[in-house]
């Protein structure tokens, strides 16, 4: 079942809405029918984590039509107010899925400590059970299909649902667990001890949703291989010399946007230097599909005093901490004398900015006494 529906899917365009509106539906679909199970079980069994499951089961119907909408207005194009696209509107869409699994979780915990501190006997059945199996089955597939989704599509909010999917069958397991336990021992409260814990485990898994969808929200760094390529793709040219402060910024579905400085020899007239940067542009939104700016950053490559200070920084840096790196070596006529101006990356297990700034001016100014050194730390960027 699940292969037919990815392979239809794949038949037709815009993978990623339809890939939303395909776990939408089946999901608004197998939710209602697991729901009214569960909820008549729940009643007639009196077992709070049934019907807990039940009322589980009713909001994931409400966040998949949420995952639908999230889909469908993410790709709605840019306009005045949004010139970088609806994109992040999918990130909104799992974070609602992310704060009704905390929602679950909580409602969850509450009617536990209520069974705990005043258990009732459970009305056990190997129908209620067989049941509550098949409903794990039902999830299971879910959980499934929603991973073959998310792999094809990258769609956080599907990624979501997919783990939405996974507490269920975690919490239906959980329910049969308390209901052979009461049949075996005969203990009620064991039903909201169960009951906590499964609480406790969906809560976490909705920190881990939370996390995903936070970090590129608040600016997570590209993945290596984007800017791998980027790097690669600019330095393809021979007039480009060397390539950095590579920032990538996603704005959700299809918008990417980055920057790049590019080094290119100081001889380089400008609008050689503009027209080989823009076929660079244009190449990398071609094969990448990302929108870039590249800034030119001259570089004087025979100049023999800068060669001078290159070397004289990379002894320095190598001698004070190997895993340092620098660039936009600059020598600037100033008075009383020329102002040595270059920018330091340093790794980000390094926290004492100020500290490695102060020495690093200091060592240059010693190794190179006649010139006013302007040293600049900064983490990478990419």
């Amino acid at each position: 079942m699940t292969s037919f529906l990815i392979k239809k899917l794949k038949k037709g365009g815009n993978v990623g809405e339809r890939s939303a509106v395909m776990s939408g539906v089946s999901g608004i679909v197998c939710n209602l029918i697991l729901c009214t199970t569960k909820f008549i079980i729940g009643i007639l069994s009196g077992s709070v984590a049934v019907t807990t499951d039940g009322f589980n089961n009713f909001s994931d119907a409400a966040t998949n039509i949420v995952t639908i909408m999230g889909a469908k207005l993410s790709r709605k194009p840019v306009d005045k107010e949004h010139p970088f696209g609806h994109g992040r509107l999918e990130y909104i869409a799992a974070l609602i899925v992310a704060f009704s699994i905390f929602d679950v979780s909580v409602e969850l915990l509450k009617e536990s400590i209520s069974k705990i501190v005043s258990p009732e006997p459970l009305k056990f059945s190997l129908v209620y059970v067989l049941v509550l199996a098949f409903a794990i089955c039902v999830k299971l597939w879910m959980a499934l299909l929603n991973h073959r989704l998310y792999k094809l599509s990258g769609s956080v909010a599907l990624k979501a649902v997919r783990q939405d999917s996974i507490n269920d069958c975690v919490a239906t397991s959980a329910t049969i667990l308390a209901l052979v336990l009461f049949r075996l021992l005969g203990i009620a409260w064991l039903d909201g001890v169960i009951g906590a814990l499964v609480a406790v485990i969906v809560f976490i898994s909705g920190i881990g949703i939370l996390r995903d969808i936070l970090n590129p929200l608040l600016g997570q760094a590209p993945p290596r291989e984007t800017t791998c390529k980027i790097e690669e793709l600019i330095l393809n040219n021979d007039k480009i010399l060397g390539v950095h402060d590579i920032i990538v910024h996603n704005y959700g579905v299809n918008r990417v946007i980055a920057s790049a400085h590019a080094e290119v020899p100081s001889s380089l007239d400008l609008m050689t230097a503009h027209k080989l940067v823009d076929g660079i542009e244009r190449t990398i939104k071609k094969e990448l599909g990302i929108s870039i700016t590249i800034h030119v950053d001259p570089v004087s490559v025979h100049d023999a005093e800068r060669i001078k200070y290159a070397d004289a920084v990379k002894r320095i840096l190598q001698e004070y901490n190997s895993s340092l790196s620098f660039h936009d070596l600059h020598i600037t006529d100033t008075e009383p004398k020329p102002t040595l101006s270059v920018d330091v990356l340093i790794p980000f297990e390094e926290k004492d900015c100020d500290k490695i700034q102060a020495d690093l001016n200091a060592l240059l100014g010693e190794s190179c006494p006649e010139v006013l050194p302007d040293v600049t730390v900064e983490y990478p960027l990419t």
